[in-house]
């Protein structure tokens, strides 16, 4: 946060109310209370006297400070108005409180201060000031301003944290001052940081790190920042979005789209006694404002849902007699395009869409409305009307995993409606008919029943005139999906506290409802879709959950062939259960079925060539599971997918619905947080990458004139596999051990001889580089200085040394890059036992990630093989890392001369072949990518503290990533692009 300096009572630096709210305290002001501007001070404090009087005695004050000015854009961003007195307030207490103590300073204590922090020259002496009147107007301010903060103890103020359990708001009354210092500037010092702390930790807000600079003799200057203080607007958004959490069903209710196709329904009910007016004008008026310029309604990118919509929105204007023009468009398109799309989608239609759309051209034909046109078409809308058929006389046998027909109310013919008994006697307690809104809206024109009537006005009323595809919608599932969005969008940090509400109570009712499932819901694809939607996120956040729940349909033939031949309505469904599949534990063996069961249908979905060979266009959705089909979670980098989320997405895709997916609205706010906050990102990627490179060079690593300079790969592969928090020194940690293992590992393969790696082996183990020189010295410095910063800062935050452990780590990597070196010397060829021993120490991707880890948390979690170092999840790092490394660069080594796992399970397995070795090594690397993802996600296993795990899975996936299918790394492009896109190009956002 920027700075407000006021020296010699001057204004050098302007900051905005924004940063004062936030702060809450308003302790970024600087004041100089030296002797010589005392008058200055006491004028101020006789002003700030005034106001205080003025405060006391006005309820809701609107009053601009008058020390500061208020930039253009800053006033935009103006905190609610009956909140500025008490920021102003709050600001002036303690401003009051400060001054109190430094009233009346010795000159011993002054010089003190002078001598002991500040060598600049001591200022010329300012004419002495009466300090009694300076104290008693200070007193009497101070008294004033607690008399106004104890009348307005109700209010609360914001106070943005980067905790994410920490409390939004901080009462007042934990801001009570403490006593005032005894004497002198240290003990003021002393005194405001332990207030600060204090008064912070307590309500567990926030725990900001404050700087004080003390200048010479009388000259204070208080500097307080907060390091990761956010703008005002920044707080409201995230207030906003998180009132999306809350047990107002009204927000969740915003969130649902508007359905042309069901407001249109709506629509077209009469005011009653056949007058010639609508019931809900707002829906007539809701179709003429949204119709789009290629004259369809709906959502484009899903072109049967745009024909049943259109179709329907046309006979309503037509009913009304009322949009001519967008009657006429709307005829248009539909003549244009209906026999491109029945092409487009023969023998894959849905069954909503061959109840409905011949239903829907009867209607336009007894309206005298002409939409087809031309031979062609009409075979193609004569095989919809046969299946049809074939839908309506079909046994109820057949019929069970299906909803029922009178869902499709709207669309029936006359001869196969119910009667109006069997109608009402389908209806819910709301009054709703399978709560959708147009086959309820066609109940009441056919039967007139009172509760549907109250249905359709409660819906238009708790959706603000919004018509959605279904009302009431499962509140528990909206909320999911925003939780699901928000992730996505690399925002989840922001809410993790009604996260953690949200899914502790879903995971309570998963417990409640394990036992075995039944197809109780009226539509099966739903059914299935919130199981594995709640199943991924309680897995995806640690919970104890097993899959039983999400595979039970795999034990119903009948279920899988229903499934498979109506795969396009099991779309959605079955991307949730490959998403949920994903993290999949070893053993689990119903949920490798079951994806195996989802890729199959998955398949068949996504299109692949049209009637004349040509690749199809794919709709947003289809490009979203074509994306999880190709990339396994250990292969994803969330930086980048964060960013091609926020670029695609124009909504949550839900799967609900007579279409069976529509797309969830959200707020303008929650997109605008989630590029602020990835924009945000990739500027302070940028600050640490420059800082890493000036680390390089000064270092001497980057010049050492061989091998591979990698630093920015390094940096890259640190920040963009995991989120890390902002404000972190953890990635550069990890950074710098990359770089470092990096150019140490081709000095061993390419450029010391024997005796220079012998020579640095030896001075690593001794933990002495007096007698190196040349690149043994700066790899020895660099290293020595690196463990110096680790061991200072895991000293500073826990007050226990790691220096020991990060020693004997280093020792066995150097080690193991001898001993390979001297393999690859004698051309020895090592056991895959010796080998592996050998080289998932040598990988070092545990030099890499554990100094960090130490940071963190110093002590050394011990639950591996006996007699390791290492914990479990360390060690299975370390050998996927390896077994990652060898698939990728086999070839390059196999040319150097050198041998690594793929060439010694050939040696050791001679029927194999190359492919069958790294088939096989493939083979081993998916189970241990499982085992290590269950120690990762598993909430039960304390092996390892959380953030440990945060880092393991951030360098392995950097792993996955590089070596998965080819040698990324050595590569000098490969990355280049990623890394643009990560830290160097703007958000690439559709309007």
């Amino acid at each position: 946060m920027g700075k407000v300096l006021f020296v010699g009572g001057g204004l050098r630096r302007m900051r905005t109310w924004d940063s004062l709210t936030h702060t809450a305290t308003a302790f970024s002001l600087i004041v100089d209370s030296s002797a010589g501007a005392a008058a200055d001070t006491i004028a101020r404090c006789r002003l700030t006297h005034r106001l205080l009087i003025a405060f006391s005695s006005v309820e809701e004050a609107i009053v601009e400070p008058p020390l500061f000015s208020l930039s253009a854009r800053s006033s935009l961003l103006m905190p609610p108005a009956s909140l500025r007195p008490s920021l102003l307030c709050l600001w002036l207490h303690r401003r009051l409180s400060l001054l109190m103590p430094l009233a009346s300073p010795t000159p011993t204590q002054a010089a003190s201060s002078s001598l002991s922090l500040s060598a600049r020259p001591s200022p010329p002496q300012a004419p002495s000031m009466p300090v009694a009147t300076h104290a008693s107007t200070v007193t009497d301010a101070r008294r004033c301003s607690c008399l106004w903060l104890h009348r307005h103890q109700p209010k609360r103020l914001p106070l943005l944290s980067p905790s994410p359990h920490a409390h939004r708001c901080m009462p007042l009354a934990s801001l009570t001052p403490v006593a005032a210092p005894a004497s002198g500037v240290t003990d003021a010092y002393t005194s405001l940081k332990r207030e600060m702390s204090s008064s912070l930790r307590a309500v567990g807000v926030i725990s900001p790190v404050f700087f004080l600079r003390l200048a010479c003799h009388f000259n204070l200057i208080y500097t307080l920042e907060s390091m990761d203080t956010e703008s005002y607007y920044t707080e409201r958004m995230k207030e906003e979005v998180a009132l999306l959490f809350s047990d107002d069903d009204s927000y969740c209710c915003s969130l649902l789209p508007p359905s042309a196709y069901d407001t249109a329904w709506v629509a077209m009910i009469g005011s009653g006694g056949g007058a010639a007016r609508p019931l809900f004008p707002q829906c007539v008026e809701w179709i003429l404002a949204n119709q789009r310029k290629e004259g369809f309604w709906g959502d484009g990118e899903r072109a049967l849902d745009s024909v049943a919509a259109t179709i329907v929105s046309v006979l309503a204007l037509h009913q009304w007699n009322t949009g001519r023009a967008s009657i006429e468009r709307g005829l248009q398109y539909l003549r244009a395009n209906i026999e491109k799309i029945l092409v487009q989608c023969h023998g894959g239609i849905p069954r909503w869409f061959t109840i409905v759309f011949p239903g829907l051209l009867e209607l336009t034909q007894s309206k005298g409305l002409r939409v087809l046109r031309g031979h062609d078409v009409m075979q193609l809308v004569n095989d919809v009307f046969k299946r049809r058929r074939t839908i309506l006389t079909a046994s109820s046998g057949s019929d069970q995993y299906y909803p029922p027909l009178t869902m499709f109310l709207e669309a029936l013919p006359p001869s196969s409606r119910p009667k109006h008994e069997l109608i009402l006697a389908q209806l819910m307690e709301d009054g709703s008919l399978f709560r959708s809104p147009s086959a309820t809206a066609a109940a009441f024109m056919i039967t007139g029943d009172a509760n549907c009537l109250k249905y359709l006005q409660d819906m238009m009323q708790r959706c603000s005139g919004i018509v959605p595809p279904v009302f009431p919608v499962d509140q528990n599932l909206i909320r999911l999906c925003l939780v699901d969005h928000l992730s996505r969008l690399g925002c989840g940090q922001f809410f993790e506290e009604e996260i953690k509400d949200l899914l502790d109570h879903n995971y309570r009712n998963w417990i409640k409802q394990h036992q075995e499932q039944s197809t109780t819901n009226c539509v099966l694809s739903e059914q299935i879709y919130s199981d594995t939607l709640a199943f991924y996120l309680l897995r995806t956040y640690g919970y104890p959950v097993t899959p039983r729940k999400l595979c039970w349909f795999m034990d119903n033939k009948g279920i899988l062939v229903h499934i498979r031949e109506n795969h396009s309505e099991f779309l959605g469904a079955m991307y949730g259960i490959y998403r949920a599949a994903q993290l999949m534990f070893p053993e689990e063996v119903d949920l490798h079925n079951t994806k195996l069961f989802s890729l199959e249908v998955l398949t068949k979905c996504l299109p692949r060539k049209d009637f004349e060979g040509n690749d199809k266009v794919m709709t947003d959705f289809q490009k979203e599971i074509a994306r999880e089909l190709e990339l396994p979670w250990l292969l994803r980098m969330d930086h980048l997918e964060h960013r091609l989320y926020i670029e695609r997405t124009k909504g949550y895709w839900l799967c609900i619905g007579k279409t069976n997916i529509c797309r969830l609205s959200h707020p303008k706010c929650l997109m605008q947080l989630a590029v602020d906050n990835f924009t945000k990102r990739q500027s302070i990627y940028r600050n640490e990458l420059q800082m890493l490179k000036r680390w390089s060079e000064e270092s001497g690593l980057s010049k050492m004139g061989f091998g591979r300079e990698k630093t920015t790969y390094c940096y890259f592969l640190a920040t963009v596999p995991t989120c890390l928090p902002l404000h972190c020194e953890l990635r550069k940690i990890v950074a710098k051990n990359a770089t470092l293992v990096t150019i140490a590992d081709d000095f061993f393969d390419e450029k010391g001889t024997e005796s220079e790696l012998e020579t640095l082996t030896e001075a690593v183990n001794r933990w002495e580089g007096d007698n190196l020189c040349s690149h043994s010295k700066v790899i020895f410095d660099a290293l020595h200085e690196l463990v110096n910063e680790v061991e200072f800062n895991a000293f500073r935050e826990h007050d226990k040394t790691v220096k020991d452990a990060l020693q004997e780590m280093w020792r066995d990597a150097f080690n193991s890059w001898l001993k390979e070196s001297k393999w690859s010397r004698c051309k020895h060829v090592p056991s895959t036992d010796e080998y592996i021993d050998v080289a998932t120490v040598s990988v070092a991707i545990q030099v890499m990630t554990l100094p960090a880890c130490y940071i963190t948390h110093p002590k050394v979690p011990v639950d591996g093989k006996l007699g390791s170092r290492y914990c479990k999840m360390t060690e299975l790092s370390m050998l996927c890392a390896r077994l990652l490394n060898d698939i990728g660069s086999y070839m390059r080594e196999l040319e150097d001369g050198k041998f690594n796992m793929v060439p010694l399970y050939v040696k050791e397995n001679l029927e194999s072949s190359i492919e069958d070795s790294v088939g096989h090594i493939k083979t081993v690397l998916e189970r241990k990518g499982k085992e290590f993802l269950e120690l990762f996600l598993n909430q039960e296993y304390g092996g390892v503290p959380r953030v440990w795990k945060e880092l393991h899975v951030a360098t392995l996936k950097a792993f996955w990533m590089l070596y998965d299918s080819n040698n990324k790394f050595d590569s000098p492009t490969a990355l280049l692009q990623a890394i643009r896109m990560a830290f160097y190009e703007p958000l690439a956002i559709d309007a």
